[in-house]
């Protein structure tokens, strides 16, 4: 019982912490901007993809030449993600995908769980 009342604790503090990366800078807030210039580092980066690998999830990050980068944030490499999102640096496409992930709904079951691990 302690592991999941540590892991929604943990669901609570990175849903808020990404829920203010969503509001427009002001400085009216500053601890907002704060917030977010601290979470536009690589170190921000990292407690993100922590964060969200607690949860479950796998992350794939990728730039694309020319067109800035492109984040997504899934429960198995080989499923389509849960949140996916581009952004003109590293830091803006992790926090939308993460946001978009903790946001999206879950598939309904299909069945085919046991099939999991299994040599096809």
């Amino acid at each position: 019982m302690q592991k999941a009342d540590d892991r929604e604790r943990r669901r609570s503090l990175l849903y808020a912490t990404l829920g203010f990366c969503q509001l427009q800078d002001s400085p009216a807030m500053p601890e907002v901007t704060a917030l977010k210039r601290w979470l536009g580092t690589w170190t921000g980066i990292g407690h993100i993809v922590v964060g969200m690998e607690r949860q479950g999830y796998a992350v794939s990050l990728s730039q694309i030449p020319d067109n800035g980068w492109t984040a997504s944030f899934a429960h198995h490499r080989l499923l389509a993600p849960a949140g996916f999102a581009n952004g003109p640096n590293p830091f803006v496409a992790i926090q939308q995908a993460a946001w978009r992930a903790l946001n999206a709904k879950p598939l309904p079951a299909t069945g085919g769980e046991e099939m999991v691990g299994e040599v096809l």
